[in-house]
């Protein structure tokens, strides 16, 4: 029986050690635009809710008393929120290569990484906003 189990996963085994570094960069840089792909449509959520909120604020401008000065607070800290996630795309999205400059596998595969977790932080960070300012405005 072991035997057989062995005999199993060893065509598993030679298949993986096949994959060649190029196809392991390319996979990677997959994953990499994967995720960028999976949050870039919410750009138009940020750009809507953050007009939205100005507006909010422009609209309620003479109006803010001393009482309401914390909720005046709360939008112009989503605004902010809202500038810097739509900022970290852009900024993000401006200086990804996938690795064009960069001539040996190691590199590469380091330079991915450390894309696909800046692009993970961008994610993260859209979403937990996204959620803030859909919860703040009750949506």
């Amino acid at each position: 029986m072991k035997k057989f189990t062995a005999f199993l996963f060893l065509p598993l085994l030679l298949l993986a050690a096949c994959v060649s570094p190029k196809q392991k960069e390319e996979n990677l840089a997959k994953e990499v635009m994967a995720i960028h792909d999976e949050v870039m449509p919410r750009m138009g959520e940020i750009s809507s809710y953050r007009r939205e909120l100005k507006q909010k604020l422009q609209a309620q401008e003479f109006q803010f008393s001393a009482e309401t000065r914390i909720e005046k607070q709360q939008m112009e800290t989503l605004v902010m929120k809202l500038d810097s996630a739509d900022k970290g795309m852009m900024d993000w999205m401006h200086n990804y290569n996938g690795g064009k400059d960069l001539y040996t596998h190691k590199e590469i595969m380091d330079y991915l990484e450390a894309e696909k977790k800046k692009i993970s932080d961008v994610k993260v960070y859209m979403e937990s906003t996204l959620d803030e300012t859909r919860k703040y405005l009750g949506k």
